[in-house]
């Protein structure tokens, strides 16, 4: 059984198999995140400057399982952070090749994984022999891409958000992104800043706040279970998946709040 990915892997692509994993068909071709890599570095510059994989519990799959891998390039510098290429990948079936744009303020590490107005995520079967065109298509739509959140941090940097403005943001991360059967969240809990970096009364900086609670947890929430009420805090996303499918959902409503 997998687990959720590690907290703080050194790089090490060592760790990972260059063979095809167990258990798959003949029409199988392992697109090798080395290979990927390569050529994100021949054609454009980028180097890796993250590295994370699945815990698993079976030996057999391991050097197989889901990994993730985030790129940049040598001028990444944007306002207030970077954008890298965040890809991930396996070699064990569980998933495609993967390939996302991912936003990294300098306060923090939290990935902000921009919609599918930036930039539609890329997926390449490990059936694909002409893989290395989707590769392409990533470099040629970065440029863009990049301009493109440049514009729209720009634009929620000067929304000025009121008291009131602030709740209804809070509201819905709490009744629509942070979803669960008996729980029960202040809304306001969701606006703490938990950063000296997170502070403002902008669009940009209630987004960060809100993604902060969201992903780092110990915000306080109430479980009902019938009649019996316990008080606890939420946990702190570790799975990849989790943490881009909450970043696309808070960032869609971000750029789109009114």
């Amino acid at each position: 059984m997998e687990q959720g990915f590690g907290i703080g892997k050194q790089l090490d692509l060592d760790l990972i198999s260059t063979s095809v994993g167990y258990n798959v068909s003949e029409r199988y071709i392992p697109v090798q995140t080395k290979e990927v890599i390569k050529i994100l570095a021949d054609q454009a510059g980028f180097t890796p400057v993250g590295f994370d994989a699945v815990n698993v519990r079976k030996p057999e799959k391991q050097g197989f399982q889901k990994h993730m891998v985030m790129l940049e390039e040598p001028d990444a510098d944007m306002i207030d952070g970077k954008l890298r290429i965040v890809l991930y990948n396996s070699y064990d079936r569980t998933t495609p090749i993967k390939i996302f744009l991912g936003y990294y303020r300098d306060a923090c590490s939290n990935d902000c994984v921009w919609g599918n107005d930036i930039m539609e995520p890329i997926s390449i079967k490990h059936t694909n022999k002409d893989w290395r065109q989707a590769i392409d298509t990533t470099v040629n739509r970065y440029r863009s891409a990049k301009q493109s959140a440049s514009n729209n941090i720009n634009r929620m940097m000067n929304t000025y958000m009121s008291y009131g403005d602030q709740g209804r943001f809070s509201e819905y991360v709490a009744s629509h992104i942070y979803t669960g059967s008996g729980i029960i969240i202040d809304p306001l809990e969701f606006n703490v800043a938990q950063r000296q970096e997170d502070l403002g009364k902008d669009l940009w900086h209630t987004y960060q706040r809100a993604q902060s609670s969201l992903l780092n947890g110990g915000v306080n929430r109430i479980i009902e279970h019938g009649d019996i009420k316990k008080v606890s805090k939420t946990h702190k996303v570790t799975s990849i998946d989790e943490k881009i499918k909450l970043n696309q959902q808070l960032n869609e409503f971000a750029l789109n709040f009114k």
